[in-house]
């Protein structure tokens, strides 16, 4: 109702939803590129990036004046947020096979996830709109010479988001070991973070389970003859595996049987 004064108390909810469902919706679309980045950069480093963006991103949420505004930085503190992959995997892995102490960890680390949602609205709504709570705060007016709360009546609650997610960097800096072997992990480089979407589409598929599509009956797939390939036939006529030499890397395909009859032309 703030960012938009046309709203009756009747008819927030849309927009309000709106705001909230967007950090999932920018979140849902960067996990699996957290993960990699955790596989490529550190698990300690996915985590205090996103702790110092999601700081910048709750900033500049608590001094949004519109509507789009808002939704684009919730969306922006969503797209941020790859922390809890990255710390699962670090109980995981400093557990080092020992069931009893990674169950313990993940509860504590998970129960502290619930402490968060249940304190964070009483936080909040202390925090919001502080000179309409407290008129007569001495305190609220000094930091509304500082903040511009009048302006601004929802930054607090964001500026003590901010505050928690520096602190939380620190610590981790300073009490959480990176359990990603060294020599598995890359010199981070922006080029190499951001996904490309301009990449040819590769003409064989890598399956994780060799016996995932064995079944399966699909149409005629290309090859490309000047590509050295290795190759072979496993599961009678209708698969083909092929590896290729220049990428080291064993991919499988499924071939309809005049397309297998096709590879076999040109390897004769």
């Amino acid at each position: 109702m703030h960012l938009v004064p046309s709203l009756k108390e009747e008819n927030a909810g849309r927009c309000a939803g709106l705001i909230a469902s967007s950090f999932m919706v920018g979140r849902t679309l960067t996990s699996f590129y957290w993960g990699k980045a955790a596989d490529q950069y550190g698990r300690t480093f996915t985590i205090k990036v996103s702790l110092l963006l999601s700081a910048v991103f709750l900033m500049l949420f608590g001094l949004t004046p519109t509507l789009p505004l808002a939704l684009a930085a919730r969306f922006s503190l969503g797209l941020s947020n790859g922390i809890i992959g990255s710390i699962k995997t670090i109980i995981t892995e400093m557990s080092r096979g020992d069931k009893s102490k990674e169950t313990r960890t993940m509860a504590i680390v998970m129960g502290m996830w619930g402490y968060g949602f249940l304190i964070n609205p009483a936080l909040s709504g202390y925090l919001a709109a502080p000179l309409r709570q407290y008129p007569d705060s001495n305190l609220v007016e000094l930091l509304d010479s500082f903040l511009n709360l009048t302006a601004n009546p929802f930054l607090l609650p964001n500026l003590a988001g901010c505050l928690f997610c520096l602190s939380a960097y620190f610590c981790v800096s300073a009490f959480v070991d990176e359990t990603l072997p060294g020599d598995k992990i890359e010199p981070f480089e922006l080029g190499n973070f951001v996904p490309s979407f301009c990449q040819r589409a590769a003409i064989v598929r890598t399956v994780s389970s060799w016996g995932l599509f064995e079944h399966l009956h699909l149409t005629e797939a290309e090859v490309d003859a000047n590509e050295p390939t290795n190759c072979g036939t496993e599961g009678g006529d209708m698969t083909q595996y092929c590896m290729d030499p220049t990428v080291n890397n064993m991919a499988k395909e499924i071939l309809s049987p005049d397309g297998l009859a096709h590879l076999r032309q040109q390897q004769h």
